[in-house]
């Protein structure tokens, strides 16, 4: 359905969106077989999804509206870009993995 407007790019997000929904699905199944062995989990699935949606529609704009003749360093901006975005809304969506590398950061920055 995807692969006729959207080609190859059709098809990397068919894959994505299946491999979604397949973990959704496995996900309750485990959840029901283990009497809600852990909701934090699911917490943090949605916070990941959501950040990488925003991230992704973030890096999308900046490379439409970003006119650099040089597509390497389009490519460069939109990539630091895209990898601030995630990692300061990792931090202030308060994940905990995102969280330890901004203490690694913060350590690294007044060791200097």
């Amino acid at each position: 359905m995807l692969m006729g407007p959207m080609k190859v790019g059709g098809i990397a997000l068919a894959s994505s969106i299946a491999g979604t929904v397949d973990f959704l699905i496995l996900f309750y199944v485990m959840d029901k077989k283990l009497d809600h062995f852990d909701s934090e989990l699911l917490k943090y699935f949605l916070k990941v999804t959501g950040l990488s949606l925003c991230m992704g529609i973030g890096c999308f704009f900046f490379w439409k509206h970003l006119s650099f003749s040089n597509e390497f360093l389009k490519l460069c901006i939109v990539g630091v870009g895209g990898f601030l975005m995630y990692g300061l809304g990792g931090v202030f969506l308060k994940i905990e993995q995102a969280q330890k590398v901004w203490g690694w950061i913060e350590k690294g920055i007044k060791a200097y």
